[in-house]
């Protein structure tokens, strides 16, 4: 089977599974009970939600920021905030074309000589937001809350915390390092001496955190911070609706919704994004035109604020065709 057959094949899977999951959401949610939500939004709770998420992306583009001077890339943050959003418009507005953090990574990478380097603070800024996020959901275990005794999802929550931990150890402890590599190494055809050459390289990046230990823990802090605020978005957005939460009960959910609708397994999460509030929101009792509301509220919030990505695109591509014509021009002379 050729690649282009297999591209093909996983894009029609993913439109198939969007499908599914719409049909499934407008057969079991009153969409009547949604239309009377959105007909009299609080519009005060929809300013704060909106300059919440603003401030979410200044936080994210932060948090890149820091580990790209750690590779000792320096841009100002501004930059990376349009960066950010611009990397999040592709995620939007862009299905199975490339993604936002190929986009911004390759955007830096070519303004700063050092492709490899900006794609490896963007994998260490995904990876402290992943262990973050299963650190998270051990808050429910901890707290012994009711939504945990559904089903064995406190059971799931425990292994996936320990397995979690048992990746960082992992990941980076030399021997133990070597030790995934050679794992990896047996479903690689060929010699896969090149995707090992970008393991160790990635080892090496990862390694630099053992002397900044510190620094290092100063990440975390931030990634947790991050999907705290996440949690409060989640809270706003159900004040926009006139339906006043427990501040707890969204912070304890959050996680859960957040690596449900992660899964790569529908166009940009349209149905998966909203099936996960639709579950976890039922599990804590509240209603499923709720849930969806909520769901699609953010997503629409996500939408405005992204598409001004399409802005800083369009100057980027401005920008690198200026540099081009002037390089051109200077040869010429």
């Amino acid at each position: 089977m050729t690649s282009v057959l297999r591209a093909r094949l996983f894009l029609a899977s993913k439109l198939l599974l969007t499908a599914l999951f719409v049909a499934i959401l407008v057969y079991t949610v009153p969409l009547d009970e949604v239309a009377r939500l959105f007909a009299r939004p609080n519009w005060w709770y929809m300013a704060a939600l909106l300059a919440l998420n603003f401030g979410m992306v200044v936080f994210s583009a932060w948090k890149w920021r820091i580990l790209l001077q750690r590779k000792g890339i320096d841009d100002s943050l501004p930059s990376i905030v349009r960066l950010y959003i611009l990397g999040n418009f592709f995620n939007n507005f862009l299905p199975s074309m490339i993604g936002g953090d190929s986009a911004r990574g390759v955007i830096l990478g070519r303004k700063t000589g050092r492709m490899a380097d900006v794609f490896l603070s963007i994998f260490m800024e995904r990876f402290t937001g992943f262990i973050a996020l299963i650190s998270l959901t051990s808050l429910a275990v901890i707290l012994d809350h009711p939504f945990v005794h559904v089903g064995n999802l406190k059971t799931i929550c425990l292994v996936t915390l320990a397995a979690t931990c048992a990746l960082i150890f992992l990941t980076f402890s030399r021997r133990g390092f070597a030790f995934l590599v050679r794992i990896a190494f047996r479903f690689i055809p060929g010699d896969g001496g090149r995707f090992v050459e970008k393991l160790n390289e990635l080892h090496r990046s990862l390694q630099e955190f053992r002397s900044h230990r510190l620094e290092f823990l100063g990440i975390m802090l931030l990634s947790v911070s991050f999907h705290i605020l996440t949690g409060i978005n989640i809270y706003l957005a159900c004040l926009t609706l006139n339906y006043q939460p427990n501040l707890l009960d969204m912070l304890i959910v959050t996680p859960f919704i957040l690596l449900m609708s992660v899964l790569p397994v529908t166009i940009n999460g349209i149905g998966l994004w909203e099936g996960s509030f639709v579950l976890f929101f039922t599990l804590l009792g509240i209603p499923k035109s709720l849930a969806l509301s909520v769901a699609l509220l953010l997503r629409l919030k996500t939408l405005l604020i992204s598409s001004c990505g399409g802005i800083f695109y369009l100057q980027e591509k401005g920008e690198g065709k200026a540099t081009k014509d002037c390089q051109s021009t200077t040869e010429q002379d």
